[in-house]
């Protein structure tokens, strides 16, 4: 049987399920000195009904003697050890972890077989972390990264030179409108930098008679 292939996201996401259901739990580790996952009670009975169903080791598990499941059925009495073997059915069934076919064959669904395989690699497994998310553009190569605030910074700088463009078009503009449009624009010298009302008339001379 073929191992599933998950990435670190799926595998968090599929363990905290199977914490918060009581499937595994987390225990410290005298031996390692570090937190891991332990599976619990309940944890076992679901491997041990999925392997019953599918009449196979299922990644390396086989079914354990602990129960009878061959005589088990949900109308007997509710011992603990029924009552377990009851909750584990529903797990399974909720969880839609196996389905049957018109042959009346067990089946792994794709995620009931991500479960499994998580319950099963994570037992003695340490804490698995939620995965860091990694920033858009990121990337682990410096001469990439280099290249990108390059990018950024051209891009930015280009912006500025648009703004400065439209404002130097925008004075220009006012110049012409206040002083007769004869101003350049801001930073340049003037073509003509008159008024109009201090200019000097020009006098004729008067022609003496003779």
């Amino acid at each position: 049987m073929k191992n599933p292939k998950l990435n670190e996201q799926q595998v968090y996401n599929i363990k905290n399920s199977l914490v918060r259901n009581d499937v595994l739990q987390e225990v410290w580790d005298m031996d390692s000195g570090s937190s891991i996952y332990k599976l619990t009670f309940f944890g076992k009975t679901v491997l041990d009904y999925c392997a019953y169903e599918m009449q196979c080791d299922l990644f390396g598990w086989e079914l354990s003697d602990l129960y009878d499941w061959e005589g088990y059925d949900s109308s007997m009495g509710r011992t603990h050890v029924r009552e377990n073997q009851d909750k584990a059915v529903r797990y399974v069934i909720e969880n839609d972890v196996i389905v049957h076919d018109d042959k009346g064959n067990s089946n792994l669904t794709p995620i009931g077989a991500d479960i499994v395989y998580c319950i099963i690699k994570l037992i003695n497994h340490k804490l698995v972390d939620e995965p860091k998310q990694k920033v858009k553009g990121e990337s682990t190569d410096h001469m990439q990264k280099f290249g990108l605030y390059m990018f950024k910074f051209m891009k930015a700088m280009n912006k500025i030179s648009k703004v400065a463009q439209r404002y130097d078009t925008n004075m220009t503009k006012v110049s012409k409108n206040s002083f007769g449009g004869n101003m350049g624009s801001l930073g340049d010298i003037p073509k003509n930098n008159s008024f109009g009302w201090d200019k000097k008339k020009k006098t004729r001379k008067k022609w003496r008679s003779k």
